[in-house]
C-alpha cells in the first residue's frame, strides 16, 4: 500500500465534505443559492480534486485497496462521485472503478453509488436509487429503471433494501423542520457494501435538555452530531464529554489557532470529517484565522503557515502514528518558541471521572 497516497487521499475526501457542510437552507426550505464566494470555493476543489485523480489514475490506475487501503479507496469513490463538471472524466473513472470491482479491489456499493450518478446526469434513469433530488418543492428519488427489481439489484451490490435507504436518506437531510443541503452520496456504504453507521444506534434527543444540546448542536456544526445522539442514551457520558470539553476551553497557555490547527491536521490524517468540521465551525464561530483551517488538509503544500503553525501540525501528526515519530529537534523547537505550559508540561486540572 502507499501510504503517501492514502493520506492525500484522505485530505482530499476531508476537504471534500468540509465544502459541503458550509450551507444550511432556511428553515421549511429544501434548496438554497450558494453565495458567490462558498460556490467558487466548492467549484475549485471539486475541479482540483478531479484533475488530480484523473492524473493519478494515468499514473497509477484507479487508487483501490491494493494501493490506497480500505479508506483511501473510498476517498477515490467520493472524489469520483463529484466529478459532475467533468461528465468525460467522470465516466472514465467509473470504467476504472468497475474493472477494480471485477478483480475484487473496490466496494460494489461505491460503484452502485457511481453508476446511477453518471446515469442520472446523462438523462437516464437510475438503476441501484441512490440518488435522490427536489422536484416541485418534494424531496424523492431521481427516477428509477425497472423499480420491481430495484432491491433485487441493490443486494448484488451489497446495499441495503430502498426502503431502509430512503428513510435514512429523508431522516439524515431533517435538520428540525428543513432539509440540509448535502450530496446524496454523503451516506456512504462501507467496504462490505453495506451503509456506513454508528456501531451503536442513535438515540432521539428528548425533553428540554434535549432541546438544549440540539440546537447548540446545530448552532456549531448545522448539523445535530452523531456522537451526541449516540451519547444520549448515557447522560451520565454526555455530561462527562461537555464538561471535558468545558474545562479544555479553559486552557489557554497556547494560540487558540495552533490548537485549532493541530486538531485539523490530525482530523485530516486520520480521516475524520466529522471531527475536522468540529474544528472548522469551532474556529468560524470563535473568530479564528478560517482562512488557514480551510488550507489544514493541505498544509504541507500550502504557502498560508508561519514556521511555527508548520511544526505544531507535524508534532501533532508525529503524535497520532504508532509508533509516535516525534523528533528530539521538533520538540525542541516547540519548547523554545511557546514555554513549558504551552506545551502541556505544567500540571493541567481536570474533571472528576463518572
Amino acid at each position: 500500500m502507499d501510504e503517501e497516497l492514502r493520506r492525500e487521499l484522505l485530505a482530499r475526501r476531508a476537504e471534500d465534505q468540509r465544502i459541503r457542510t458550509l450551507v444550511t437552507p432556511p428553515k421549511g426550505e429544501h434548496s438554497i443559492r450558494l453565495p458567490d464566494d462558498v460556490a467558487a470555493e466548492w467549484h475549485r476543489i471539486d475541479s482540483d480534486n478531479t484533475r488530480w485523480l484523473a492524473e493519478t489514475l494515468t499514473a497509477r490506475g484507479w487508487p483501490g485497496r491494493a494501493l490506497a487501503g480500505e479508506d483511501g479507496a473510498g476517498a477515490a469513490w467520493l472524489l469520483a462521485q463529484h466529478a459532475d463538471a467533468d461528465p468525460v472524466r467522470q465516466r472514465e473513472f467509473l470504467a476504472a472503478l468497475r474493472d477494480a470491482v471485477d478483480r475484487g479491489d473496490a466496494s460494489p456499493g461505491h460503484l452502485a453509488y457511481l453508476e446511477d450518478r453518471v446515469r442520472v446526469h446523462a438523462g437516464q434513469p437510475q438503476l441501484y436509487g441512490t440518488q435522490f433530488t427536489v422536484t416541485d418543492g418534494e424531496f424523492g428519488p431521481c427516477p428509477i429503471e425497472d423499480p420491481e427489481r430495484l432491491d433485487e439489484r441493490r443486494a448484488a451490490a451489497g446495499l441495503a433494501p430502498f426502503a431502509d435507504y430512503e428513510a435514512r436518506m429523508r431522516a439524515r437531510l431533517s435538520v428540525t423542520a428543513g432539509l440540509r443541503l448535502v450530496s446524496a452520496c454523503r451516506e456512504q456504504p462501507s467496504a462490505g457494501g453495506t451503509m456506513s453507521r454508528t456501531r451503536i444506534p442513535k438515540a432521539e434527543l428528548t425533553g428540554v435538555y434535549g432541546t438544549i444540546v440540539e440546537r447548540m448542536s446545530v448552532k456549531m456544526l448545522g448539523e445535530v452530531a452523531e456522537p451526541v445522539e449516540v451519547a444520549w442514551h448515557h447522560r451520565k457520558v454526555l455530561n462527562f464529554s461537555f464538561s471535558v470539553a468545558r474545562q479544555v476551553k479553559k486552557w489557554n497557555k497556547c494560540d487558540a489557532n495552533l490548537k485549532t490547527f493541530a486538531h485539523m491536521a490530525v482530523a485530516s490524517m486520520v480521516g475524520c470529517s466529522f471531527c475536522l468540521d468540529l474544528g472548522y465551525f469551532s474556529a468560524r464561530n470563535e473568530g479564528l484565522d478560517v482562512t488557514k483551517a480551510r488550507e489544514v488538509p493541505r498544509w504541507r503544500e500550502s504557502d498560508v503557515f508561519t514556521p511555527l503553525e508548520r511544526d505544531v501540525m507535524e508534532y501533532a501528526e508525529a503524535m497520532t502514528v504508532t509508533p509516535p515519530a516525534v523528533t528530539d529537534e521538533l520538540s525542541a523547537r516547540l519548547l523554545a518558541a511557546l514555554g513549558p505550559a504551552a506545551c502541556g508540561l505544567e500540571p493541567l486540572a481536570v474533571p472528576s471521572t463518572v
